[in-house]
């Protein structure tokens, strides 16, 4: 069995790819990693990836590329971008199985100005973004010689380069466009959180309800023994790559201040610091604001229940990872931003966490908080609906029992298209 996973770039293996594969059965399954890395992170390189690695930047004939792996699978993290259709375009001329494998929240970004969420000011950063956008196209018009369905091609790049027009000028009607992919051209088969998300799915794209796996969110077990964690005095910070990203137009010295007066405001209430950074975050760099203080602690692969375990409390703002917070009961601080009158999803929503200023954390530190039972409750809503909490067998082995499952069947029917 061979399976192909794609992603913008390396820096997300870890984080992303890594616990997938780790979880493998033991049986004869070849991965590979596919990646843009020239165009998104462009001389970096992960020492980590231990298995075959190709960069498609720099094919022209992307369909010959990939037909050489003869692979069964394909997986996409976030399928709904223009140049991952065009991968999706091409699994389909080649019977090659593509697969949503979904690692984070299905947003309604129509409910959300999403241009106040790219606030980058760099002329470098626009420049980049244009280079993306002429690469985007050059593969599609590259592959455009080597596809058999141009028609379904050209159709794919219209819808999405219409959605361009549309962020602009109508986002109040975005919601009408699908995340992960187009009515007509989407991954086969999907794993989703919970039924929120399968839901989304078939409401968005009309996907066959039959094709889409609830595997619940991929928690990773914890490997300590947590018998005395309540009594660690220690707070977590996830960050987000914010300024990395160039979603927030701050300088390297401003996200400097924020992270020292975070830690003044935490030490002042009488905790230790945990920083779990984000895979797109320059994990040196942050080390380096701190000095090697030994009340701050900051971490880039550790395993993240274990980190939020440990903590009595978990400060944020929209990440995904609090995803743990909730699973573990944890109190959820979430900070403002100057730059943000709300996040693209908002916890508090759901009634999960506690919303302040970052010059008002020391008071609700020191005050100490308390989950009530409607909290609790609102939790146990949030796992039921979103993340399908399931302790007995975990995303990673539903994942691949299905595709054992999904090739047995195609394998002795001839290989299926089961694009809607």
């Amino acid at each position: 069995m061979n399976i192909g996973f794609f992603i913008k770039s390396t820096k997300s293996y870890n984080a992303h790819i890594a616990p997938i594969i780790e979880n493998a059965p033991i049986q004869d399954i070849n991965h590979f990693i596919f990646h843009i890395d020239r165009v998104y992170s462009p001389g970096y390189r992960n020492e980590t990836i231990k298995i075959k690695t190709v960069d498609l930047s720099t094919e022209i004939n992307i369909i010959n590329t990939l037909k050489t792996f003869e692979l069964d699978i394909l997986v996409f993290l976030s399928p709904g971008h223009l140049y991952e259709l065009l991968l999706v375009n091409i699994c389909k001329q080649l019977s090659i199985i593509s697969i949503f494998f979904q690692h984070g929240l299905s947003l309604d970004l129509s409910s959300f100005n999403l241009k106040s969420f790219f606030q980058e000011k760099s002329i470098a950063r626009k420049l980049g973004s244009v280079k993306k956008m002429i690469f985007f196209y050059f593969s599609i018009i590259s592959s455009s010689f080597f596809i058999n369905n141009r028609y379904l091609l050209f159709k794919t790049v219209l819808h999405k380069s219409m959605r361009y027009f549309i962020y602009y000028f109508r986002p109040d009607i975005l919601y009408r466009f699908p995340k992960y992919g187009l009515r007509f051209i989407h991954c086969n088969y999907a794993f989703v959180y919970g039924k929120k998300d399968m839901d989304y799915l078939i409401e968005s794209m009309e996907m066959d309800s039959n094709n889409i796996i609830i595997s619940g969110y991929p928690f990773l077990t914890p490997m300590l023994d947590h018998c005395h964690s309540s009594d660690r005095k220690s707070v977590l910070y996830l960050s987000s790559a914010f300024r990395e990203d160039g979603i927030i137009p701050i300088s390297i010295n401003d996200e400097k201040n924020f992270y020292l007066l975070l830690y003044k405001q935490i030490k002042k209430a009488g905790f230790k610091l945990d920083i779990k950074v984000h895979p797109r975050d320059n994990f040196d760099l942050i080390k380096s604001y701190f000095e090697n203080d030994i009340n701050v602690k900051i971490y880039k692969n550790k395993n993240l229940a274990d980190m939020t375990i440990s903590s009595r409390y978990v400060i944020s703002d929209f990440s995904t990872a609090l995803f743990y917070a909730i699973k573990y009961f944890k109190p959820i601080i979430i900070l403002n931003s100057e730059h943000f009158d709300n996040y693209p999803f908002d916890y508090t929503d759901y009634g999960i966490g506690t919303k302040t200023d970052l010059k008002d954390l020391y008071s609700i530190l020191k005050n100490g908080l308390v989950l009530s039972d409607k909290n609790n409750e609102s939790y146990r809503k949030f796992l039921t609906n979103y993340l399908f909490d399931n302790s007995k067998i975990n995303a990673f082995e539903i994942f691949y029992s299905k595709i054992i499952s999904i090739l047995n069947i195609n394998n002795y029917k001839g290989k299926l298209n089961v694009q809607k």
